[in-house]
């Protein structure tokens, strides 16, 4: 089992069925949660990120995200999966990425995203 080991997780991730908000993971022990956060930076249209920004100490988080985590290439802004793994001897690397490189989207299921989410803003 690739996650045997695991003692504690968290991170935030990007889900296809729910691309326009970021989430929260959180693993420790027996306890884990998942949570809708904020939506992407990136996902908001023009008005609605004047909005968020116009809201105390918000410009500064957005200059930063801008700054340190945004993907201008590939357009996808700060969308994206950032997780920290910490296991003991029992969990390795290698079956940690072989099991959520099987959570990805395959070539055909991302075309197919982009094309049913061109557009779309939170």
């Amino acid at each position: 089992m690739a996650l045997s080991g695991l003692l504690r997780a968290k991170g935030t991730c990007w889900f296809d069925s729910a691309p326009l908000h970021e989430h929260s993971w959180s693993f420790a022990g027996l306890s884990s949660s998942l949570t809708k956060g904020n939506p992407w930076w990136a996902a908001c249209s023009k008005q609605h990120l004047g909005l968020r920004i116009a809201y105390p100490g918000m410009q500064a988080i957005y200059d930063r995200v801008r700054a340190e985590a945004w993907d201008e290439p590939e357009g996808w802004g700060d969308r994206r999966q950032e997780i920290v793994f910490i296991g003991g001897p029992g969990m390795t690397e290698e079956a940690v990425r072989a099991e959520l490189d099987r959570c990805l989207l395959s070539e055909a299921e991302m075309d197919a995203f982009v094309e049913a989410n061109r557009g779309v803003t939170a």
